[in-house]
C-alpha cells in the first residue's frame, strides 16, 4: 500500500519542508553535532573558551562600571523628566560653596519653590554627615537634607511609615522626624520595628517616621544615604543657621518638568525670572562691591536623568580610555582564537573532503562550522556573565576606595547587548578562517 504513495521518506521530507519547520530540525542537528565535536576536542574547547572569557571579561568589567556611572538613569519614576536648576556662572558667587554640585542659597531655593513654572514639582537636597550616638558608640551616618517635596518629585513611596512632606518642611519646624534608608533599617533595626524609635543625630533625638524602598540611594550616584531630615531642621541640628544667608551656597535643586514644557523652555523661563529672584534674595551679608555681580547672575535648567556624581566627573575620561584599551585586548583575543580555529581546520581537511564527496553541500558545512563558533562564543560569554553575577572586580576597587554607592551594577539589556557584540567579532573571525580552509 505504501508503494502507491511513492518514496515515503521523500514525501516526509517534502511535507516537513512545506510546514516550514525544517530549519529548526537542521539547527537542532547542527547543534548536537557541534556539541559532540567540541566535547570530543576538550583541549581545544577549553583553550578557546578561556581565550574568549579573557577578552570578553576585560571589556565587560570596564563596561559594567561605565554603565553604572555614566549610562544608567536614577532608579526613580520617569527619570527622563528630571532636570536640575543651576546658576550659569558660579564665578560671580561670593561666600562659601558647601558642595561639589550645582547649588543655590536657601533664599533662592525658597523663591524657586514659590514660582516653579515649567515644573510639575521641585525639590532641594544636600548630603551631610551626622554624628550618631548609639549606646556610647559615637560614629557618623550619611545624611540628607531634603525639602518637603523631595520624595514626591522623585516618585518614591515608603515601604514602612511615611515620607517627609511639605507640612514637615516649614520654618521653625524643629525636628519633625527622619526617614531612613532600607539598608540602614536592615543594619540598625534588623528589619524589625523602627517607626517611632529615636535616633540621636548631632546629639539631638529624632523620631523615625518612615523607610524608603530598597534600591533608592538618593540622586548622588556613587554615594548612598542612611537618614534624611527636612531642610527646616538645619538650625536645630547645627550650631549656625544657613536658612537666611545669601552667601552660603549649599542646596542642590532638582525638579520634574511639566509635560507641556521642554527643557529649553524651562531654561529660558528661569533666565527670564533670574533678575527678580536675585534682587529679592539679596541680603545685608552680601558685600557691597559684589552686589552688581550677584544681581547679574542667571539661573538655567539642565537634564538630570542620571542625577549628579563626583564619580562621573572624576572617572569619565579614564573609563573611556580603559574601554578602548580593553577593546585592543579583544582584538588580540580574536586573533588568537582565529589561529586556534585555523589550526583545527587544517586537522579536519580530510573530514571536510569526505563530507563533500558523499553529497554534503558547501553551505551545510559552513553552517555547521558557524554553529560550533557560536557555541564557543556563547560559552565564553556565559562564563563572563557568571563572574559578573558574583561581583565585578572593577566595582570592588571603587567600593574599597570609599565610593560605596556603585551598587547599580547589574546584568541588564545594555550589558547583554555589549556581551553579544563583544563575542560576535570573535565568532565571526573564527567562522571566516575556518570557511577558507574548506
Amino acid at each position: 500500500m505504501a508503494k502507491e504513495f511513492g518514496n515515503v521518506p521523500l514525501v516526509k521530507d517534502v511535507t516537513r519542508a512545506m510546514w516550514g519547520w525544517g530549519w529548526l530540525e537542521r539547527a537542532r542537528q547542527d547543534s548536537k553535532y557541534a556539541l559532540r565535536r567540541l566535547l570530543r576536542s576538550s583541549g581545544f574547547t577549553i583553550a578557546a573558551v578561556a581565550t574568549l572569557a579573557l577578552g570578553i571579561g576585560a571589556n565587560t568589567a570596564i563596561f559594567e562600571l561605565l554603565d553604572a556611572v555614566l549610562l544608567q538613569s536614577l532608579p526613580v519614576m520617569k527619570p527622563q523628566e528630571l532636570a536640575e536648576v543651576r546658576v550659569v556662572d558660579m564665578d560671580k558667587a561670593r561666600g562659601g560653596v558647601y558642595s561639589g554640585y550645582p547649588v543655590v542659597t536657601n533664599p533662592i531655593w525658597e523663591k524657586l519653590r514659590e514660582d516653579h513654572q515649567g515644573f510639575s514639582g521641585i525639590a532641594a537636597w544636600r548630603d551631610e554627615d551626622f554624628s550618631r550616638d548609639s549606646g556610647g558608640d559615637a560614629r557618623f551616618v550619611k545624611g540628607l537634607w531634603v525639602s518637603g517635596d523631595f520624595f514626591r518629585v522623585l516618585g518614591i513611596r515608603p515601604i514602612r511609615g511615611r515620607l517627609i512632606t511639605p507640612e514637615d518642611d516649614r520654618r521653625g519646624c524643629g525636628l519633625p522626624g527622619a526617614v531612613i534608608s532600607y539598608g540602614f533599617w536592615r543594619q540598625e533595626f534588623g528589619g524589625g520595628p523602627a517607626l517611632g524609635r529615636k535616633l540621636m543625630l548631632n546629639d539631638k533625638p529624632v523620631e523615625v517616621i518612615g523607610v524608603t524602598p530598597p534600591g533608592f540611594f538618593g540622586v548622588n550616584v556613587g554615594q548612598s544615604f542612611d537618614v534624611a531630615v527636612p531642610v527646616c531642621s538645619q538650625p536645630f541640628l547645627e550650631a549656625t543657621s544657613r536658612l537666611d544667608s545669601s552667601t552660603k551656597w549649599w542646596l542642590s535643586v532638582i525638579g520634574r518638568l511639566d509635560p507641556a514644557w521642554s527643557i529649553q523652555q524651562a531654561a529660558a523661563h528661569l533666565g527670564a525670572i533670574s533678575s527678580g529672584i536675585f534682587a529679592a534674595t539679596q541680603r545685608p551679608d552680601y558685600r557691597v562691591e559684589s552686589v552688581k555681580d550677584y544681581l547679574a547672575m542667571k539661573l538655567t535648567a539642565a537634564p538630570s536623568a542620571g542625577g549628579v556624581s563626583q564619580l562621573r566627573d572624576t572617572y569619565t575620561d579614564p573609563l573611556y580610555l580603559l574601554l578602548g584599551i580593553s577593546g585592543l585586548v579583544l582584538l588580540i583575543t580574536c586573533a588568537n582564537l582565529a589561529s586556534l580555529m585555523l589550526g583545527r581546520t587544517s586537522a579536519r581537511e580530510r573530514e571536510m573532503a569526505v563530507r563533500l564527496a558523499i553529497g554534503a553541500g558547501r553551505w551545510e558545512l559552513i553552517r555547521q562550522l558557524l554553529t560550533e563558533s557560536l557555541l564557543l562564543a556563547c560559552r565564553g560569554r556565559g562564563r563572563r556573565s557568571a563572574g559578573a553575577r558574583a561581583q565585578p572586580g572593577s566595582v570592588s576597587v571603587l567600593e574599597h576606595a570609599g565610593q560605596s554607592g556603585v551598587s547599580r551594577v547589574k546584568l541588564d539589556w545594555r550589558l547583554f547587548a555589549f556581551l553579544l557584540g563583544a563575542s560576535f567579532p570573535a565568532s565571526q573571525r573564527g567562522r571566516l578562517c575556518r570557511s577558507t580552509g574548506l
